[in-house]
């Protein structure tokens, strides 16, 4: 045994065709008046940020050479198989690649939402089955896909293979539930308010109407987040509800599914305003969410709704529980006897610290890297919400003290402000698989005191911490005193020495098992 668990490795499979009879050939259009980016080009781009580009795959028509032609010159990947037959498309394209789960996209989508991508993603790591079929409901109309299964997509049975099974793919799937299982999860990153609007939006191309939403779209996005997503769209709708107007009345194909019964329990996660406490709540509370409603739960994350709700989990610190039964994480402060705890990150004020291993909690694509061969080519930094001046510092100590005793030529930053060094890639922000990439094929990572730190440790990356104020300046001191990582001291006041680089990783096992306690509190409840 290797010790290393074993990962999903989904592909990306998007059906496309020319022969559209509301939209000729709308594919091929430009999402953008003035240039020649076209839809499917962009739905490429977009798709490669979250899967790896040799398993992501149009499925064509064989008789659309002109597709083809295209898609060959643009150095996309595609297969080919029937026109009518849209499920043994599919099937063979399947068998092709040795697909096992299978995202499905369409070409007519072109922004789809990541964070939902990634999301699901996770939700493969905790299926008991493998016939189902995995959404995110809730989404603007387009934005998002559904995930399934080799096996329930290969499924034979005469009753499910009518013309409506060949033509629409998963349909066969959704509508046997004797043998499948259908998971319709909620987007832990938009509010309630914008789970409730999203039907409100198309962002689909199906007629000209909504070619013309979609470039109002993109000529809003294209310079400063190019790869928006859900949460953007719905700030946009509330922005500009007189452009997402525009095509609200083009007609949509819907079929009447029966549907599960899903568990009524339902559980209440308030976490942290990122704006104030950082990302970090806020990510983790996301794949909390996921992991638990894989298990049946009906989640609801800081929702303003004032109903009660079987159980409460708090992710904010030192915050008040008003509410029980109630479990709080990471949470030092005075607290009744009943409110349950849990650690997901080491802490000096813990009575019990244990030297040798560190149970943490985070998204499981980090499993996916895992098993990766390093590169060891860059130099990454993290720097969260600082501000110019202290993003500035940063920037000006790596690049005069720590990249000439590095073998490295790169720095890439991932947040802060907005760098004035030639010598910095820099991204305000980014997504979650892209990050695990960078940090996977890193020589070095500085961060702060958080998540990312003990992420970057599980991967046996070499690591080293800074202070971005009082608390964490502390938690860094404590942490490098723990187990032995190198503290440079608060940003404003960074030191470094020679030895930093040459140090081994310490001695630590880390464990992605910190969630385990909510699992077994949420079954006695």
């Amino acid at each position: 045994m290797s010790g290393i668990r074993s990962t999903p490795d989904p592909f990306a499979f998007i059906q496309a065709r020319l022969s559209s009879s509301r939209l000729n050939q709308k594919v091929l259009m430009s999402i953008d008046e003035d240039s020649n980016e076209s839809i499917i080009a962009h739905l490429f781009s977009r798709l490669s940020k979250v899967f790896p580009a040799n398993r992501i795959f149009f499925l064509i028509p064989n008789e659309e050479k002109l597709l083809a032609d295209f898609l060959s010159e643009k150095e996309i990947p595609f297969l080919q198989g029937s026109l009518e037959n849209v499920r043994d498309r599919f099937i063979q394209a399947a068998k092709t690649v040795n697909a096992k789960d299978i995202f499905r996209f369409t070409a007519d989508n072109p922004f789809v939402d990541l964070t939902s991508i990634e999301l699901m993603k996770e939700a493969l790591f905790h299926l008991p089955t493998r016939f189902y079929n995995l959404s995110m409901n809730s989404l603007p109309l387009g934005m998002g896909c559904e995930c399934f299964s080799f096996e329930s997509l290969s499924y034979q049975n005469l009753e499910w293979n009518e013309e409506r099974h060949q033509e629409h793919v998963s349909l066969h799937i959704k509508e046997n539930l004797e043998v499948n299982k259908i998971y319709r999860l909620v987007p832990p990153h938009l509010s309630l308010h914008q789970q409730e609007i999203s039907n409100e939006i198309r962002v689909t191309v199906d007629e000209i109407l909504d070619l013309q939403f979609i470039r109002s779209l993109w000529k809003h996005f294209k310079n400063t987040h190019p790869f928006f997503g859900a949460t953007e769209v719905l700030q946009f709708h509330k922005d500009h509800p007189e452009i997402t107007r525009v095509n609200r009345n083009v007609q949509q194909i819907q079929f009447h599914l029966p549907k599960a019964k899903p568990n009524q329990k339902r559980i209440h996660i308030s976490y942290g305003d990122p704006l104030t406490y950082g990302t970090g709540h806020f990510e983790r509370c996301k794949s909390l969410s996921i992991e638990l409603q894989m298990k049946g739960y009906l989640i609801f994350c800081n929702s303003l709704e004032e109903s009660e709700f079987d159980a409460y989990i708090y992710d904010a610190r030192e915050c008040d529980i008003p509410k029980k039964p109630a479990l709080a994480i990471d949470h030092l402060g005075k607290l009744d006897a009943d409110v349950e705890k849990v650690f997901f990150l080491p802490h000096p004020e813990l009575r019990e610290m244990p030297n040798d291993t560190i149970s943490f909690y985070t998204s499981p694509l980090l499993y996916t890297f895992q098993s990766m061969k390093e590169q060891n080519n860059h130099i990454l930094v993290y720097a969260g919400s600082l501000a110019q001046d202290q993003s500035l510092l940063l920037d000006k100590f790596v690049i005069e003290r720590v990249l000439p005793l590095s073998k490295e030529a790169a720095i890439i930053r991932i947040g802060g402000a907005q760098p004035k060094a030639s010598e910095i890639l820099y991204y305000p922000r980014i997504e979650k698989s892209v990050f695990y990439e960078y940090l996977n094929s890193a020589s070095l990572f500085i961060t702060y005191y958080g998540i990312g730190m003990l992420e970057s440790l599980f991967l046996k990356k070499r690591t080293l911490l800074y202070g971005i104020g009082p608390v964490h300046d502390r938690l860094g001191i404590f942490f490098s005193k723990q187990y032995a990582v190198p503290y440079l001291g608060n940003v404003e006041h960074l030191n470094f020495e020679r030895q930093m680089l040459n140090e081994r990783n310490p001695n630590i096992k880390i464990e992605i098992t910190a969630q385990e306690k909510i699992i077994r509190w949420l079954a006695g409840l």
